[in-house]
């Protein structure tokens, strides 16, 4: 009996956390994103942490702050080069005159118009390959659904500065803390697993670093290439 009643303490226990998880999904979104910034920026954390400045170590929340600011910046700095490319293509789509793009196809159109209505024997009345393709485009580059798009990520801007604000808020105590995120997680489980789940997560932490130092020294290689050629 007192091990059915373990099972459902532990059952009822684990749907509570879902159940919260679920509820605040945002807040746990804005955790887990905090955690992939703190382990990529903990190199240069660590390295600036290790600094001695006219013999007085270089402060950790100081580093931390320097590394969230250089998350910042590269952050900024991708959405510099890539929102203005975006929005030039989006212009450059709405403006598209669809009936000459249309017309410009329209002999090879004709022709496969002509195939079709043999082979389905279709009169020149019941079917228009033209016209057919024209009104499935014309929606596509309308206008009116481009502006809607655009007044849609317009309305989701203040949802992002407070995502971006919450998300620094925790990266900072992330990179200012290293084992704040694993506490965290350890607290969750019985004190029996704390050893093998702190082990598992400073394996992972150490891989994931690994991963993404790999991965921004790829990109900023091929930045750097791409830029100078």
């Amino acid at each position: 009996m007192s091990k059915l009643y373990r099972y459902l303490v532990a059952g009822a226990i684990t749907a509570v956390v879902l159940f919260l998880v679920w509820y605040f999904s945002n807040v746990v979104a804005y955790i887990l994103v905090s955690a992939v910034l703190a382990i990529i920026g903990k190199p240069l954390t660590d390295l600036l942490s290790g600094l001695h400045v006219r013999r007085t170590r270089f402060p950790r929340s100081l580093a931390a702050l320097c590394t969230l600011l250089a998350i910042w910046v590269v952050v900024v700095g991708v959405f510099w080069l890539f929102v203005p490319i975006v929005f030039q293509k989006i212009r450059e789509f709405s403006s598209l005159d669809v009936p000459q793009i249309i017309r410009s196809f329209q002999e090879p159109l004709m022709s496969l118009e002509s195939f079709i209505r043999r082979v389905f024997s279709i009169s020149e009345s019941e079917f228009s390959l033209v016209d057919a393709i024209s009104e499935q485009i014309k929606p596509l580059l309308d206008i009116g659904v481009i502006n809607n798009l655009l007044s849609s990520i317009v309305t989701t801007v203040g949802d992002t500065v407070i995502a971006a604000f919450s998300i620094s808020f925790i990266t900072f105590f992330f990179l200012k803390e290293s084992h704040l995120f694993t506490d965290m997680v350890v607290i969750m489980f019985p004190k029996k697993y704390e050893p093998n789940i702190t082990r598992a997560l400073d394996s992972v932490t150490h891989l994931l670093i690994r991963y993404f130092t790999g991965i921004v020294a790829e990109s900023s290689i091929m930045t750097l290439i791409v830029s100078l050629g």
